[in-house]
């Protein structure tokens, strides 16, 4: 009797031998539970799977966020991570997304030593446009730190519907934060809870990644940008915040995608332009009421 090659291909996928696990696999523990008793605490992390959303976004899934989750986790010398917040792609008002995103708490074990954590991979930089005159920072570098008389940001204006008001506040430490309080009803753009940061010009070239501490009140998605020496909007959203604790976000500058809401005279089809970064903004992806603090914001 002949089979039909797919009856065969299915039957030999149904006797294929299940893979074994990686060492990362048996090493790192992923639960929504809590650590078992005597576990010490690593820091919160925020992983991210896929980049971008539309036709040309890079795919991600929830199998990878986990693997990506493990290997940070195994980093630090941590064996267990306690998983406190998922988000899977879905649809926003800028088009369909692909990212998944998944944030935890890492312990490791009683008896484990603390390692420190690896730096970020290297990847094609993107490439620059003509060169323009700005600062070339030694790194790390802080773009943002509210502890002295620094200015506290421009909110985007109020509507009827939306508001966002400033202060500082008492900080991680002995320090200050910037406090952002937001209000938002209904399904309004995400831009309307924007706070934007002028940075003058600032070659960002030499950097990596930028990172921010920030603590919510409540689980909260961040949207990030830069404003490029085009002019251009460039855009990430990392994983879900733990709330209640100071946490670092850490983003490759790679993995920014542009943003087709940018300002007037923008040029959207041009590469990314690091050699003169005017601006950078933070918002909180969906439409809703809350609060956060944000320190800390540096170039890696």
């Amino acid at each position: 009797m002949r089979f039909p090659p797919w009856a065969v291909a299915s039957s030999l996928l149904a006797c294929a031998p299940t893979p074994p696990k990686s060492p990362v696999d048996q090493k790192v523990r992923l639960s929504e539970q809590a650590p078992p008793v005597g576990y010490v605490q690593v820091r919160a992390l925020s992983i991210q799977s896929g980049k971008g959303c539309g036709l040309l976004a890079e795919r991600g899934s929830r199998e990878d966020a986990d693997q990506k989750l493990r290997i940070a986790a195994d980093k630090l010398g941590a064996t267990y991570v306690q998983v406190t917040g998922r988000r899977e792609p879905g649809p926003n008002h800028l088009c369909l997304e692909h990212e998944y995103h998944v944030s935890g708490v890492a312990y490791r074990a009683p008896g484990f030593p603390a390692l420190s954590s690896a730096a970020p991979p290297s990847s094609a930089a993107p490439v620059p446009s003509s060169a323009a005159s700005a600062t070339v920072p030694t790194l790390p570098h802080a773009l943002l730190n509210f502890d002295s008389d620094a200015t506290v940001g421009k909110p985007a204006r109020s509507t009827d519907r939306t508001s966002v008001a400033l202060s500082l506040a008492p900080g991680d430490g002995a320090g200050t934060a910037l406090s952002v309080s937001h209000r938002c009803q209904g399904s309004e753009p995400q831009a309307l809870l924007a706070v934007w940061f002028d940075l003058g010009r600032i070659d960002f070239r030499s950097a990596k990644a930028l990172s921010l501490r920030v603590k919510p009140d409540a689980a909260l998605t961040l949207s990030v940008s830069f404003m490029d020496g085009n002019r251009t909007s460039w855009t990430q959203q990392p994983a879900p915040l733990t709330p209640g604790v100071w946490q670092t976000v850490t983003l490759e500058l790679y993995k920014f995608w542009h943003n087709p809401y940018g300002p007037p005279g923008d040029k959207p089809s041009a590469p990314m332009d690091l050699t003169a970064v005017s601006a950078f903004g933070i918002a909180p992806k969906d439409c809703a009421d809350g609060h956060y603090l944000l320190d800390d914001v540096r170039l890696e």
